[in-house]
């Protein structure tokens, strides 16, 4: 049990448990601590995963004799699954930062068609003094433009 990750631990004991009381075959996915990383070496990120099957081999009395079964290292589907969920979830917050950015335009916008509709001049110019945006009460008076 030393070589099993702390988590994974309950699992194990649970198939331990039903192949030691004669209760049938077990699956299950479980991870080995990794190994010592040699020197320079990047130490793995969550060990070895690996799915299990094993069932009791019993005697002719129904007493258990011994449990076979094999273990099969899945790391390279659990590597793929992970890198597809982090993907999924970047791309999902692309798609939410795109919404908000298009909800973020379409209020800009019915401010624009607010500030238009206004009597009075209302514009908007950058630090450098460049014009943004003006509604038409100032678009159609000239004005100087200068700044303190």
């Amino acid at each position: 049990m030393d070589c099993v990750y702390e988590p994974d631990r309950d699992v194990v004991i649970a198939a331990w448990d039903r192949l030691s009381n004669q209760l049938g075959s077990v699956n299950f996915e479980m991870r080995w601590k990794p190994r010592p990383p040699a020197e320079g070496e990047e130490p793995p990120e969550d060990g070895q995963w690996v799915l299990s099957t094993a069932f009791p081999v019993l005697d002719e009395n129904g007493v258990l004799v011994s449990v076979v079964g094999c273990t099969t290292d899945i790391s390279p589907q659990k590597r793929v699954t992970r890198d597809a969920l982090k993907r999924a979830e970047a791309l999902e917050r692309a798609r939410e930062s795109e919404r908000e950015a298009s909800r973020a335009n379409a209020r800009l916008q019915r401010m624009s068609k607010v500030i238009d509709l206004m009597d009075v001049g209302v514009f908007e110019i950058y630090p450098n003094g460049k014009l943004l945006q003006a509604n038409v009460c100032v678009l159609a008076k000239p004005i100087l433009l200068s700044s303190y």
